[in-house]
């Protein structure tokens, strides 16, 4: 049987470094908004191959990112429901769990230019009912919005929201002390991020040594249980607070030089970033009305900015 892709062979005790990128990489662009053929594009322009060597396609992308084993889940045979295996895995359950009503939902074959885009303020919005993350995705009149995917109750259009938050941005940015901060915390966290990978390492190794001073009966059994439950907690924290921090240190700030052409041509990357650095959330409330073009003055009402 062919390994997953992601893992080193067949065991799963081991993570593809290259290939942990890949899909983390590629999940984090779902959920900025690109659907799965551009996934696929992406990926194939990026130099990612599949175990085999081959380009991706709709499928088998599609297997992979809806298996649970990516996520350090296993189907109990019992009751059905997924439960965590303790071992290495490239995506967090929560992120796993986040993922699939976006693949049940979206079409690898659809396109347009509610599609061809890059919902970068999907990192920051956050719905005002379920307080869960907004994801980006054309409403029924296939103009590109941001909704909830979990009470579906809570739609606002991109465009307008994105501008509004782009010139709070830019904003920010422009004053010197604040790129000061901004540049400073950006630092700060990348320092952060390789603390957590070194942790993630060590804490991946503690369960060999675990299972080996089992083996040894150097510890009863009940120890080993223990510790391993600690330790699946804390690497499950680990990898959960490193995904997030990876996509803001990707972030480019540039020279600071002109920021309104820097925005202009930044990255989905960059901006995802700069969105995350500068805000810790942005509440999106029900609509009141049924306007399918919101002004400024209604974005600003629907919205709770708070700023890191």
């Amino acid at each position: 049987m062919a390994r997953l892709y992601g893992f080193t062979d067949q065991s799963r005790n081991q993570l593809h470094e290259a290939e942990t990128e890949a899909i983390r990489q590629t999940v984090s662009r779902i959920f900025g908004g690109m659907n799965r053929n551009q996934a696929i594009a992406w990926m194939a322009e990026a130099g990612y191959r599949t175990t085999q060597g081959g380009l991706w396609a709709n499928w088998p992308l599609t297997r992979l990112l809806t298996n649970p084993a990516i996520a350090g889940l296993r189907k109990d045979p019992e009751t059905g429901e997924l439960v965590p295996t303790g071992g290495p895995a490239p995506l967090t359950p929560e992120e796993f769990h986040r993922l699939q009503p976006i693949l049940a939902r979206a079409s690898g074959a659809r396109t347009g230019a509610a599609h061809d885009r890059d919902y970068w303020a999907s990192q920051v919005l956050t719905c005002g009912l379920s307080e869960d993350p907004m994801i980006g995705s054309p409403n029924p009149s296939g103009t590109p919005a941001y909704r909830c995917g979990t009470c579906r109750r809570v739609q606002i259009v991109a465009e307008p929201v994105e501008d509004f938050l782009s010139d709070i941005i830019v904003g920010e940015l422009s004053r010197p002390e604040r790129m000061q901060q901004l540049r400073q915390a950006l630092e700060q966290v990348k320092a952060l991020v390789t603390n957590l990978r070194a942790e993630e390492t060590a804490l991946v190794g503690q369960r060999t040594e675990l299972a080996d001073a089992l083996a040894a009966q150097e510890i009863a059994v009940a120890d080993f249980k223990e510790g391993t439950r600690a330790n699946t907690e804390r690497l499950e924290e680990v990898r959960s607070r490193l995904r997030y921090l990876e996509q803001v240190a990707n972030l480019d700030l540039g020279d600071g030089t002109d920021l309104a052409s820097w925005w202009k041509n930044a990255s989905p990357a960059t901006r995802a970033g700069a969105a995350r650095l500068t805000f810790k959330k942005v509440v999106v409330h029900p609509a009141t009305g049924r306007n399918p073009h919101p002004d400024e003055d209604e974005i600003r009402d629907r919205l709770d900015v708070h700023l890191n």
